[in-house]
């Protein structure tokens, strides 16, 4: 991944170096946002603000609705 990234190829390994001792601040999130009838929502609402992923790797999957946006803006 980090290859395909243009990173240098131990990248994910010198970022997560801590996994497995006390030094670890890794952590791992599984997040579920059910469906929501339409009639429910009003028009303009937000399901989840805006936030940050903070850091290796985020996976998505998405159904057929859509609207995840992505910032590349540097921190």
């Amino acid at each position: 991944m980090a290859y395909s990234l243009g990173l240098e190829a131990e990248v994910f390994l010198s970022a997560d170096r801590h996994i497995g001792s006390d030094e670890n601040g890794s952590a791992l999130r599984s997040l579920y946002y059910p469906p929501v009838r339409s009639d429910r929502v009003k028009e303009g609402q937000l399901r989840c603000g805006e936030h940050t992923d903070y850091g290796s790797i985020t996976l998505v999957f998405q159904s057929q609705v859509g609207d995840l946006q992505v910032n590349k803006t540097p921190l």
